[in-house]
């Protein structure tokens, strides 16, 4: 009979304890998240965090940061300055050291070289399971957040994914 591993935060089982360590790490985040719609709110964990987003608020945070030149709009200043020196995304500042590819960002040439290095460092907050980029990452959460990000053009309902007709 298999001995029962289970995290005492959520009740989850696991079949080793090394999978119990590297979960229950989920739990313990190092910084409260704070709602930026509704300040008053505070969260100890990313899961509350999320269930929070999606149950109050749809999942969706209007962005704050708009470029005064092309009226795109962004959730934080750096990303809006990022824009703006790339004269609203039309000169990628940023250039690989080892395939010469350039990109738009600081962040998406960190994510560009974690695939060079080919080792997965972003673990899901739910499963434990790794990814090589945040946005692998972020892609696969919505499995368990039920996050709607796409609109349908038909119906103007939110869904998981788009379909190219």
């Amino acid at each position: 009979m298999a001995t029962k591993i289970i995290c005492s935060y959520c009740s989850k089982h696991f079949r080793t304890l090394t999978a119990l360590t590297r979960h229950e790490k989920t739990h313990a985040d190092s910084h409260p998240k704070i709602c930026k719609l509704c300040p008053e709110e505070i969260f100890h964990t990313s899961s509350e965090y999320l269930i929070h987003l999606n149950q109050v608020h749809h999942g969706e945070i209007t962005p704050n940061f708009i470029c005064s030149k092309c009226g795109k709009q962004f959730k934080g200043k750096s990303e809006l300055n990022n824009h703006n020196n790339s004269q609203c995304g039309t000169i990628k500042l940023y250039k690989c050291q080892v395939c010469s590819q350039k990109l738009m960002s600081a962040g998406s040439l960190y994510n560009h070289m974690l695939r060079h290095k080919g080792e997965p460092s972003f673990m899901c907050r739910f499963c434990a399971k790794l990814f090589l980029t945040s946005g692998q990452l972020k892609v696969h959460e919505r499995i368990h957040t039920q996050e709607k990000v796409f609109i349908c053009d038909v119906s103007n309902r939110r869904c998981k994914c788009t379909y190219v007709n």
